[in-house]
C-alpha cells in the first residue's frame, strides 16, 4: 500500500507531498494539470525509462520518493533490503537524463528497483491494452490468472533442456567421422611425445651438454688443481698449523685462528681427494646431442620447453578421452534421450490437461466480469489447441514438436461467433477486458493498482459500471485511478485534485486532497465544467450521497 508520495521538479510539478489513504483513490483535474505526471512518477519508481524531458525546466534534477507498506513480510533472499513491512523507494533523474535508484536508502541498479517495486504496485494503462493485442502474451496472462505459471515454467525449462540435448546428439552423430579422424591425429601426437618421453632429467640437459663439450678442459683443470693442492696448499697448511700452535704459547691473541686453519686444512684435503683420478661425464656427447635433437623436434611442434611439452601432452590426453567418450557414448546418449522424452511427454500432457480444465472456468469468470461492465452479451473464449507429440523418438533428426496455439477470442454481441480479441475488440472493449482480467486475478497480497484513464472512450452507464468495479477492487487492494468522469470519481474513498496555476509566466501544479465540499465542486466540474452551477452541485451531491448510502 502506498502511504506517502513526494515529487520534486517533475514536469509541471515543482514540489508536492501526499499522504495516501486506503481503498479507491481518484486523481482528477483540468487538462494539463499534471494527472499524467503522477503516473510518470510511479512509472519511474517502477524502474521505467528516465528522460531529461521529465525534469522541470531550470532545475538540476527531479526526485520521486514513496513509502509503501507491504502486507506480508518477504523472506526471500532476493529482497534482503526490506525492513520489516516498510519499503521506501526513491528515483532521481538529472537534467542530462541520468538516473539513480534507491531501495530503503541503499543505491541499487534499476533492475533491482523493478524487482522491489513489483511487490508494491502495478500500473495498468494503454500499455496493458497493447499487451492484450499481442496473442503471444495471452498464455502468460492465462497461466498467471490460473496459478499455472510455475508449472508451465518448469515444463518450458525441461523442454528447452531436451531440445538442447537433442541438437547435441545430432551434432555428435554428424561429427562422428571427423571426431575419429581428429582422435587418430591426437593419438599420433601423443605417441610422438611419449616415444621421446620428456621428463624431469631433461630440465638440466643444457648443463650436461656443456659438461660433455668441455670434458678435456674440465679434466685438465681438475689435474692442475689436484697437483697444486698436493704440492703446495695442503702441506703449507699443515706447516702453518704447527707454527701457529707454537706461537700461541707466546701470543694467545692468535688462538682463535687455529680452529679456522684446521677447518681449512680438512676442506682442502677433501678437495684434494675429490680431484683425484680421471673424470668422465655421465653421458656421452653423442647421446646428449641426440637427446637434444629429439627434444627440439617436440619443441618445434608442442612447446618452447620441456614443461610446455608436458602440459600439451596432458591437454591432448584429455581431448582424446573426451572424443572417445563422445564416440563410444552415442548409444547411451540415445537411451537417455528416450527416457528424457518420455518424462517430458508426461509433463506436457499434465500441463495442457490442467490448462484445458481451467479454461472453461476462466472463460466463464471473465464473461461474468464483462457482463458487470455492461457487455451483457459478450462472449470470451480460450482457444487452446495442442497436438500430441510422436509417441516415441525415431532416428529422424527432423522430429516435429507440435506447437501450442493459445489465444483469447471475443464477441461483443450475442449470437456472433467469438473471434481473435486483437481483431474485433474496440478500444473501450479492450479496456473492459483488461479490467475484467485484473479484477478476477487472485493476488497473494494487497498491492497498489494504478489505472491510467482506463475509462477512456467509454460513457454513460458503462463508466458507472467501471467505477463500481474499481471500487470493488479497492476493498481488497489500494486502487488509484486517473479519470475524467464524475461517475467514476463518485466511488472514491479519497479524491485528489491536481490544480494548475500560472505565476510569473510559468505553470505550476499542486495536489489537493479534497474534503467533502471540494469533492462536490470537483464532481460538478467533471459533470459540466461549471463548478458553481447549483444544478450541477446538487447533482454532484446526489452522486456522492447515493454512493455513501
Amino acid at each position: 500500500m502506498l502511504r506517502y508520495l513526494k515529487i520534486e521538479n517533475l514536469a509541471v510539478i515543482d514540489q508536492a507531498e501526499l499522504d495516501v489513504g486506503d481503498g479507491f483513490i481518484c486523481l482528477t483535474g483540468e487538462s494539463g494539470a499534471g494527472k499524467s505526471v503522477i503516473i510518470d512518477a510511479l512509472l519511474l519508481l517502477g524502474g521505467g525509462r528516465a528522460s531529461a524531458d521529465l525534469v522541470r525546466t531550470g532545475n538540476a534534477k527531479a526526485i520521486v520518493e514513496a513509502e509503501f507498506e507491504i502486507d506480508a513480510p518477504v523472506t526471500d533472499e532476493a529482497f534482503d533490503l526490506l525492513d520489516g513491512e516498510q519499503l521506501f523507494l526513491r528515483r532521481e533523474v538529472t537534467k542530462e537524463g541520468k538516473s539513480r535508484s534507491f531501495v530503503n536508502g541503499s543505491a541499487v541498479p534499476n533492475a533491482v528497483l523493478q524487482r522491489y517495486s513489483a511487490l508494491a504496485f502495478e500500473i495498468h494503462g494503454q500499455h496493458g491494452q497493447q499487451r492484450l493485442m499481442k496473442e503471444r502474451t495471452h498464455l502468460t496472462i492465462f497461466d498467471a490468472q490460473t496459478g499455472m505459471t510455475d508449472l508451465a515454467r518448469d515444463f518450458e525449462r525441461a523442454f528447452s533442456a531436451f531440445r538442447k540435448n537433442w541438437q547435441h546428439y545430432w551434432e555428435l552423430r554428424d561429427g562422428e567421422a571427423q571426431r575419429r579422424r581428429e582422435l587418430d591425429f591426437i593419438r599420433q601426437q601423443i605417441k610422438e611425445i611419449k616415444d621421446v618421453n620428456p621428463n624431469e632429467e631433461d630440465f638440466d640437459l643444457d648443463f650436461r651438454l656443456r659438461q660433455a663439450r668441455n670434458t678435456e678442459a674440465i679434466r685438465a683443470n681438475r689435474h692442475d688443481l689436484h697437483e697444486l693442492l698436493g704440492r703446495d696448499l695442503v702441506p703449507g697448511l699443515r706447516k702453518s698449523k704447527k707454527l701457529l700452535e707454537q706461537l700461541i704459547e707466546f701470543d694467545p691473541v692468535l688462538e682463535p685462528y687455529l680452529e679456522q686453519v684446521e677447518s681449512l686444512s680438512f676442506t682442502l684435503q677433501d678437495l684434494h681427494g675429490d680431484t683425484m683420478g680421471d673424470w668422465m661425464p655421465d653421458d656421452s656427447l653423442a647421446d646428449l646431442e641426440q637427446r637434444e635433437n629429439d627434444l627440439n623436434r617436440l619443441f618445434f611442434k608442442y612447446g618452447l620447453n620441456v614443461q610446455e611439452v608436458l602440459d600439451e601432452l596432458a591437454r591432448l590426453e584429455e581431448s582424446a578421452v573426451a572424443l572417445e567418450a563422445d564416440t563410444a557414448g552415442l548409444d547411451g546418449r540415445w537411451r537417455d534421450l528416450e527416457k528424457e522424452y518420455g518424462v517430458l511427454q508426461k509433463q506436457r500432457t499434465a500441463v495442457e490437461q490442467k490448462r484445458l480444465a481451467a479454461a472453461k472456468t476462466f472463460s466463464a469468470t471473465i464473461e461474468s466480469e464483462l457482463h458487470d461492465l455492461h457487455l451483457k452479451g459478450a462472449g470470451f473464449v480460450v482457444d487452446h489447441q495442442w497436438d500430441a507429440w510422436p509417441e516415441a523418438l525415431s532416428q529422424d533428426r527432423e522430429l516435429s514438436f507440435a506447437a501450442l496455439r493459445f489465444r483469447f477470442l471475443f464477441s461483443a454481441n450475442p449470437g456472433e461467433p467469438a473471434k481473435a480479441l486483437s481483431k474485433v475488440a474496440s478500444g473501450g472493449e479492450l479496456s473492459r477486458v483488461m479490467l475484467a482480467l485484473i479484477h478476477s486475478f487472485q493476488r497473494k497480497q494487497a498491492v497498489l493498482l494504478v489505472f491510467d484513464e482506463i475509462d477512456a472512450g467509454l460513457g454513460g452507464e458503462t463508466v458507472h459500471a467501471v467505477g463500481e468495479k474499481l471500487a470493488s477492487l479497492g476493498r481488497d487492494h489500494q486502487v488509484m485511478c486517473v479519470t475524467h468522469f464524475a461517475q467514476v470519481a463518485r466511488f472514491a474513498d479519497q479524491q485528489i485534485k491536481l490544480e494548475k496555476s500560472v505565476r510569473d509566466g510559468r505553470t505550476f501544479s499542486s495536489l489537493v486532497v479534497c474534503d467533502h465540499e471540494q469533492r462536490i465542486a470537483e464532481l460538478a466540474r467533471l459533470l459540466g465544467g461549471d463548478s458553481s452551477s447549483s444544478s450541477l452541485l446538487d447533482h454532484a451531491r446526489q452522486l456522492i450521497g447515493s454512493h455513501a448510502g
